[in-house]
Order: structure tokens, then sequence, then C-alpha cells
């Protein structure tokens, strides 16, 4: 995109790979986002996400605050109510596939957001993923990434039942997973 890029870490050895002539990398958090146009966060937990975001908006930065994470809903409307107090924008964009898909910008983007802060943010989630789904207001791409989540989870569930009904019935375990590829399941459509 052309932007500069400011990176907070908590641990700023894992990810020197990533400094260059446009990336900066941070061991604060309000160094990283002076000034900044867009923030993202991409955190683990509520507590760690909730610790960031308070120190982010106790500051007059009026920039928009994108939330990558998996977020629990009541902390992302927590955070969009405190970001319109404080004169911030927030986007909820939960992601989802592995570390290969997000090295090949193949990452897919749930977005909670009014029409116009989706259509503002919308060259970083093309600079960083495959597909963008824009799920409504703030708070629906938390919704349907938990939807999602509960979706993979009973397919995989019944994808194991599969592979042990087939061993009860005396099937090679391998033909039995040499299945799995010849699904009629195009690779574009599997999450």
């Amino acid at each position: 995109t052309g932007a500069n890029l400011r990176i907070f870490a908590r641990n700023v050895s894992k990810i020197q790979d990533l400094k260059d002539e446009k990336t900066s990398i941070f061991s604060e958090i309000k160094e990283t986002v002076q000034n900044a146009d867009y923030i993202i966060f991409c955190l683990t937990e509520d507590s760690i996400v909730e610790k960031a975001f308070m120190e982010v908006v106790s500051e007059p930065y009026h920039a928009t605050i994108l939330d990558f994470g998996t977020s629990s809903p009541g902390l992302t409307e927590k955070m969009h109510s405190e970001s319109l107090k404080r004169g911030f924008r927030f986007i909820d964009s939960p992601m989802t596939g592995s570390k290969i898909a997000a090295d090949k910008g193949e990452i897919l983007f749930m977005v909670g957001a009014s029409a116009e802060d989706f259509q503002n943010c919308n060259f970083i989630w093309e600079a960083c993923g495959k597909k963008i789904i824009h799920c409504g207001d703030v708070g629906n791409g938390q919704l349907m990434k938990i939807t999602l989540n509960m979706m993979q989870a009973g397919l995989a569930q019944v994808y194991m039942e599969g592979l042990i009904l087939g061993k009860k019935l005396g099937l090679d375990l391998d033909y039995t997973l040499s299945l799995h590829d010849a699904l009629p399941i195009s690779e574009e459509r599997r999450v």
C-alpha cells in the first residue's frame, strides 16, 4: 500500500525479521501508535486486548482502531463504545486462516463496521487477505467468527466420527483418509 508500518510487540526479538525501511518495531504501545491514522490489534486474549486498547484510547489520537483478533462480544461492544466517546473509530474484523495463509495473504476477514468505515479501510484488508466479508454493524464480525468456529468444530467432529466408523467397519485408515482429497469440496471453499 505504500504506507509506513509501525509494529508493537511484547517480544520485539521475535519479529526483527519484519523490520525494513518502511517498517519500524517498538516495545511500547504509545510510541508505536503516535500519529497513526489506523491502529490494528491482533492480540491473543481479552485481558491483553483490553489493556492495549485502554492505553491507546487514553491519548487523543482520533485514529481508526481495527481489532483483527477474536475478542469477546462484550469486549467488542465496550471498545466500540469507548472509541466513540473518545473520538476514535472502531471496527471489529477478526480473521481466520493458518500462518501459511497469512504469509500468502490469503486470510479471511469478517468485518463489523459502518459502510463508510468499511470502504475507508478496505485497502488494509485487501493488502492482508484473500476474502473480506462485511457482516454489518460493529460487533457482527466477532459474532460471525464465533458462528464460523462452531461450524468448523461441528465439521471436525463429524469428520472424526466418519474415520472412527470406517475403522470399526474394518476399512484401512489410509484409504479412508485418502478420500479427504477426493471430496467434491473445492480448495477455495474450504476455510
